[in-house]
């Protein structure tokens, strides 16, 4: 798989905040997202300093965060709902996503017991 370099992303977020415009709001998704940061550690780490004070969104469909890496990406998760004020989490669910609703109930589960702020989750 290829994914976008996390500098990219980085310098799209940063070119975004110092054009005219009020941009107020980041989204990563497609595909897996979350695959990413199992292969490139620090991949989240580099995306939440760039984003700031921005609002920012992450989607994924939940499968990776139950798998051999979940206590690691959720984790990774939580830093994200600390270093970003404005953190949406989204898990989608979907026919598609076998035990995909079972899925998003552990992960918020995990979330509302680690992270110590009211944690904004949105399953679609």
């Amino acid at each position: 798989m290829n994914f976008m370099p996390v500098g990219d992303i980085t310098h799209y977020i940063e070119q975004a905040k110092t054009e005219d415009v009020s941009v107020c709001h980041f989204a990563l998704f497609g595909g897996e997202p979350i695959f990413a940061e199992i292969h490139n550690k620090g991949y989240f780490e580099q995306i939440s300093k760039a984003v700031g004070d921005k609002k920012m969104a992450f989607s994924t469909n939940g499968n990776w965060i139950n798998g051999k890496h979940a206590d690691y990406l959720i984790g990774e998760i939580i830093k994200m709902y600390e270093t970003i004020p404005k953190f949406l989490f989204q898990i989608s669910v979907s026919r598609f996503h076998k035990n995909s609703v079972e899925n998003a109930k552990k992960i918020i589960q995990k979330l509302d017991s680690n992270v110590h702020k009211p944690i904004n989750v949105n399953v679609h």
